[in-house]
């Protein structure tokens, strides 16, 4: 497993990650702001990271461009290419997870949909994705507060 180390800067364990599929991928766990452990179940998500870091993300064109129409309007994205919808990540973030069922990644990138703040994929046990702003992988969620994920993936 990756080796995580404190930061106190960051308010979070921290590592990074480079692979075929994601070049110096910064993994970041968020606690309260304590060096306490990452739980179980955030342990269980950095390894869904190793997993997802060497055989990629499932294609998400399709996703980023429902989310797209709803950021930006039809006009908008109506003269948008394939490739201004792509997503060069760059983090995986790990919520406060502790007794979830689930298992909770974002992955935060760059992208054309919004050049400023950049766009997050939330993954949800390795299978559901959902493209959304990227303030969703750094709001402070409170410890298993999964409600807005499960709304934005459709669960």
């Amino acid at each position: 497993m990756t080796k995580l180390d404190w930061s106190s800067a960051d308010e979070a364990w921290t590592a990074s990650l480079s692979t075929a599929h994601f070049d110096d991928l910064e993994i970041r766990v968020v606690t309260d702001g304590e060096s306490a452990p990452p739980t179980d179940a955030q342990l269980k998500a950095v390894a869904l990271i190793e997993q997802i870091a060497q055989k990629g993300l499932p294609p998400t064109k399709e996703l980023a461009r429902k989310y797209a129409m709803e950021y930006l309007g039809p006009d908008e994205v109506e003269d948008m290419e394939d490739e201004d919808l792509a997503i060069e990540i760059h983090a995986a973030i790990v919520p406060r997870l502790r007794d979830t069922e689930s298992t909770y990644i974002m992955f935060v990138g760059n992208s054309d949909i919004d050049m400023e703040h950049g766009v997050a994929i939330l993954c949800k046990d390795g299978i559901k994705l959902a493209v959304t702003h990227s303030d969703v992988a750094y709001a402070n969620h409170d410890w298993d507060e999964t409600a807005e994920f499960e709304q934005l993936i459709g669960g």
